[in-house]
């Protein structure tokens, strides 16, 4: 621990991390994330080793390239990610995954499961607080407090409910862009720093663009009503 407290962050880090531009909190109209091509850019000065441990860490982490695998393949990636991750970004992803997988015990539970059972047991995580979750099945927040507690309890109190899924996701990516920015302080220069950085802007580029689509199908949808003939 004083050996990490006392290293000193290699000059290309400093530069780099230096470099990137300013990262907006997720639905901020404020200001839009860098393009990617922008971002791919400043990423030019990390080695081939850590561009590589970069990309496992966002296969574990970003929601879109996780969709349609299958639970099994889902937990080997979030545990890969954890592992290939240097130390705040591991202890930031183990707090992302308790939260997300809260949710979905929650879920399950709420569809009439009677314990934890299943893949979701071994995220990362989720691991570590098993025998509490175990103990406390039955408890609104699975007796887990903090940002897990708090997602698991909203779904308790929406019975399951599926048609709240646009506000839990809302909710879910501001809960883990706080736990990102939680991380990155007090602000530092090494590789971390540009990994916690580039997984805030994975969230940021999600809420933009899913916020956009949204956008466009209300206005679709008002335009039409408009259109449409009056009885």
């Amino acid at each position: 621990m004083i050996a990490r407290l006392l290293a000193v962050p290699e000059a290309r880090h400093v530069r780099l991390v230096a470099s990137l531009p300013r990262l907006p909190r997720p639905f901020d109209p404020r200001l839009a994330p860098a393009s990617a091509i922008r971002m791919a850019r400043r990423l030019e000065a990390l080695t081939p080793h850590e561009r590589a441990r970069l990309a496992v860490i966002e296969d574990g982490f970003v929601r879109a390239r996780l969709a349609g695998l299958d639970d099994d393949a889902v937990v080997a990636r979030a545990r890969a990610a954890v592992s290939a991750a240097p130390g705040p970004v591991s202890a930031a992803l183990g707090a992302i995954w308790q939260v997300r997988g809260a949710e979905a015990l929650a879920l399950a539970r709420a569809g009439g499961a009677t314990g934890p059972v299943g893949p979701v047991m071994a995220l990362p995580g989720i691991g570590p607080v098993a025998a509490r979750i175990r103990r406390n099945w039955r408890l609104a927040d699975f007796g887990l407090g903090g940002p897990a507690g708090a997602a698991a309890a909203a779904i308790a109190a929406a019975g399951g409910d599926l048609s709240g899924a646009l506000a839990r996701w809302r909710q879910g990516l501001l809960r883990e862009d706080a736990i990102l920015r939680s991380a990155a302080f007090p602000p530092a220069f090494g590789f971390a720093a540009a990994v916690l950085h580039m997984l805030g802007w994975h969230l940021a580029v999600e809420a933009r663009s899913a916020s956009e689509a949204g956008a466009r199908a209300m206005l679709e949808a008002a335009v039409a009503a408009a259109a449409a003939p009056a009885e």
